[in-house]
């Protein structure tokens, strides 16, 4: 994912979206280690189809997450 992801954040926005909702699922049905790791590196991503909020609420998700399932 990381090699991915400079890539993926320099296509269209619409395109971006697209792949986004294509990878969510199949990411989030791997481990939590490397969902982390591919959320990590899908940064620039998130950043380009949200905003530094659209990151801080990813960020805030993921404690949240971590509070209810250690």
């Amino acid at each position: 994912m990381a090699a991915l992801a400079p890539r993926l954040a320099g296509l269209p926005r619409a395109e971006q979206y697209a792949l986004w909702r294509e990878t969510l699922p199949v990411l989030a049905v791997r481990r939590r280690s490397d969902l982390l790791r591919d959320l990590g590196a899908l940064k620039d991503v998130i950043l380009a189809l949200g905003t530094e909020k659209a990151l801080e609420e990813t960020a805030r998700a993921i404690l949240d997450v971590g509070r209810w399932w250690p």
